[in-house]
């Protein structure tokens, strides 16, 4: 029974791991309020946009952030950093890029533009010129691919907020595909290890079953993967295609069951 199964668990070192062994994996976790405030201080010369900018802790807060860490950067020069740019395919236009104005709209409070066909016509840009936004996505997702990763803080988050995190990145830099026997799978994507094992980690708070591994791209780059099977695609509101669902993912005692496939050596600092 699952509470035999939680009750047999022992702590082992890793070294002592074989194939075929079960580990569970913990899921859930605390929570703690995220100290936004103060927000960033306006820079020189932008003085008068402080006055329109609001701010508003809301679901639609947390999936802009999922947005940028996967689709944004910001624009200025000299270190003045006064626009924080989404760029998103040219057919998501109606869809994440329509929601992710609504999104700076209820967080702080004022409409970003739309640039269709920039910088190129396969792309679509939301730009939010503020130095308050863009020093504030700087504050909480920080570095560039291969380095990119959420602010710790965000790591303990409301799960109602981290959920909202891993839908807009999966928006961004995710994709579905059918695989053998009809099989529904969700990918997030990124070279970045950290955002990737960060993603995982929110997954596993929200009580998701994700899975997670790296591969070699072309150019011999390492590709960070994070999937998810088609029922917690389905809760994380995709539309899957209509099947009985039967992950073999067992939650025992609030952890994830999970069969040990194999075993490799990774240098860690």
């Amino acid at each position: 029974s699952p509470d035999d199964l939680g009750n047999a668990r022992v702590l082992v070192p890793a070294a002592e791991l074989q194939v075929g062994d079960y580990v569970l994996v913990p899921t859930g976790g605390e929570e703690a309020p995220v100290p936004w405030l103060p927000l960033p201080m306006p820079q020189a010369g932008y003085e008068k946009q402080a006055r329109t900018i609001t701010f508003t802790e809301c679901d639609e807060l947390y999936r802009l952030l999922g947005y940028f860490a996967a689709e944004g950067h910001t624009a200025g020069r000299n270190g003045s950093w006064h626009n924080a740019v989404l760029s998103f395919g040219a057919h998501e236009e109606h869809t994440w890029v329509a929601d992710a104005v609504c999104c700076c709209e209820a967080a702080f409070g004022f409409t970003p533009s739309v640039k269709v066909g920039c910088p190129h016509p396969t792309s679509t840009q939301v730009h939010m010129r503020s130095t308050i936004v863009a020093q504030f996505m700087r504050r909480w997702i920080s570095g560039l691919q291969p380095v990119r990763e959420l602010a710790s803080a965000l790591m303990q988050a409301p799960v109602r907020g981290q959920r909202e995190i891993l839908r807009g990145w999966l928006r961004g830099d995710g994709g579905v595909s059918l695989g053998s026997r009809n099989r529904f799978k969700l990918t997030g994507t990124t070279t970045s290890p950290m955002l990737a094992r960060q993603m995982f980690t929110l997954a596993l708070r929200a009580g998701l079953r994700p899975s997670y591994k790296t591969r070699t791209s072309k150019g011999s780059r390492a590709v960070h993967d994070v999937y998810f099977a088609s029922e917690d695609a389905a809760l994380l509101g995709w539309t899957v295609p209509a099947r009985k669902f039967c992950s073999t993912r067992r939650i025992v005692q609030g952890h994830i069951l999970l069969r040990v496939r194999a075993v490799s050596a990774v240098p860690y600092e």
